[in-house]
């Protein structure tokens, strides 16, 4: 999400909640995995939308979408720095 300002390593502020408005960055599980995209839900299709040019968007047809939920809205972040020590 660093095209949002969000950087590896940043505290996602989430509230819970269980839908976002279009264009808004959600938590969202998808399978067993949680990740933080823009959300835009068509009456066809929900696409998460990442902020990162290196991920493509995923696309979800609503008719199978049951392994996808929205988890909360974003809401800020709590800025952190990479303190890891390599040895």
């Amino acid at each position: 999400m660093i095209g949002a300002g969000i950087n590896n390593g940043d505290i996602a502020i989430i509230k819970k909640v269980d839908r976002v408005e279009n264009g808004e960055i959600a938590a969202v599980l998808v399978e067993q995995e949680a990740t933080l995209k823009r959300i835009y839900l068509s009456s066809k299709s929900l696409v998460l939308k990442s902020e990162n040019p290196v991920f493509c968007d995923l696309i979800y047809d609503l008719d199978k979408s049951d392994y996808v939920r929205i988890l909360g809205r974003f809401k800020g972040i709590i800025r952190t720095t990479d303190n890891r020590c390599y040895s």
